[in-house]
């Protein structure tokens, strides 16, 4: 059954300013939709408190759950990056990093869907060297999702090489031609299934 509720929400200068940066976005339409992503988010978990499973009872536990919600929700079905949990949640590089990692274990059932998503965008970003025809080569923002499709690497094809950091730059990564065409067979080929 669905149902659709309307309220209003106001804010101090300061939480409008602070929310605007932290959500990266000057059109108040994309504002709009942000904070209403937020509101369903909020709203999804306390639904899921009230019917299913209560509070959890550790911080960590409290940090995952939110986290989840938020990747449903708010993150559009992809796993966000390390900056932007550090954003949010208002916490250091280091506790964003283990959160995420936390919240891929404990739910990884869970989010799997949307773990794919983003290794299927992360892969479509890798474009023909044009220096070395032998490789791909990437912009990644997440070390989190590199180590997760590096991770998939090793458990399915243990004898590909594993998407390298490019040397002398801050966010590029190489992934040999191989190693490309099997992720590519993996993920982009699934895609197209699931998008026809």
């Amino acid at each position: 059954m669905n149902h659709s509720f309307s309220f209003d929400i106001s804010f101090t200068d300061d939480q409008e300013k602070y929310l605007l940066k932290v959500l990266c976005h000057d059109n108040p339409q994309v504002f709009k939709d942000k904070i209403s992503k937020i509101a369903q988010t909020a709203f999804n978990e306390y639904l899921d408190m009230i019917t299913n499973q209560g509070i959890p009872s550790r911080n960590q536990d409290m940090k995952i759950s939110r986290l989840s919600f938020l990747i449903e929700t708010f993150f559009e079905d992809q796993i966000p990056t390390e900056n932007e949990v550090v954003s949010l949640f208002r916490i250091t590089d280091r506790v964003a990093k283990t959160l995420i990692e936390d919240t891929l274990s404990k739910n990884q059932n869970r989010i799997q869907t949307q773990l794919e998503n983003s290794i299927i965008q992360a892969i479509k970003l890798f474009e023909k060297n044009p220096d070395n025809n032998n490789e791909y080569e990437g912009v990644l923002t997440s070390k989190i999702l590199l180590n997760k499709i590096n991770e998939v690497i090793s458990q399915e094809e243990p004898g590909l090489d594993r998407i390298r950091s490019k040397k002398a730059t801050a966010g590029k990564y190489i992934c040999p031609v191989d190693t490309y065409l099997f992720l590519k067979s993996k993920y982009l080929s699934q895609g197209k299934k699931n998008n026809e």
